[in-house]
């Protein structure tokens, strides 16, 4: 069975932790981003996920950057390419996507459900996942058959992993000390067994 496809909804998670949210309020939109895309991958990883995490594009200018932050509303002078969702994949194998000009993040992901029903027609195959706590998300989500995740749930697992991230770190460096200890035994040793050899044979 393939790995199933993961939906985030990427603001709904990042108000969630406050990790990430004390970086929007901040006004630092971009580095909330970076950290959880960094989190999404580390989970790709771990669990064999594809992961595809969506973020509110509406309010982007045509010209500027994709997605300054959630739910904008400047609609002038949209293209039919500044109307489709801007989509990426990470150098780790997770999704980015931007939702178009004119669609939510939550527009997003419920189209991406009405895509998945078309092939499950409503049932639970656990071929889909959704990460959000929007109602209207979770809606669309239980109706195509997808596997309902709250964004609290969501935020546990990425802190369960960063712990256990620590915590490989931590026994890696652990283990590193003990042979840099048994490796400075066995220099001194070593060398005090050369000083004994020299002893003696200068008193021979």
């Amino acid at each position: 069975m393939a790995s199933p496809l993961v939906l985030v909804d990427a603001y709904n998670i990042i108000y969630k932790w406050p990790r990430l949210k004390k970086w929007m309020s901040k006004g630092m939109l971009s580095r909330a981003r970076d950290l959880l895309i960094y989190d999404l991958e580390e989970l790709r990883a771990l669990k064999g996920w594809r992961i595809e995490v969506v973020f509110d594009g509406y309010g982007r200018s045509t010209t500027g950057p994709l997605g300054e932050g959630p739910s904008g509303s400047n609609n002038k002078g949209v293209s039919k390419s500044d109307s489709q969702a801007k989509k990426k994949t990470t150098d780790h194998g997770v999704r980015v996507v931007y939702s178009g000009v004119g669609m939510s993040a939550d527009g997003y992901i419920e189209q991406r459900c009405q895509q998945a029903k078309q092939i499950t027609q409503g049932r639970i195959t656990g071929s889909l996942i959704v990460a959000s706590d929007d109602g209207m998300i979770r809606t669309a989500a239980s109706s195509a058959g997808a596997i309902c995740m709250g964004a609290e749930r969501m935020v546990n697992e990425l802190k369960s992993l960063r712990k256990s991230a620590m915590y490989r770190v931590e026994a890696a460096l652990e283990q590193q000390q003990h042979h840099d200890r048994k490796d400075q035994l066995l220099n001194n040793n070593n060398n005090n067994n050369n000083n004994n050899n020299n002893n003696n044979n200068g008193s021979g």
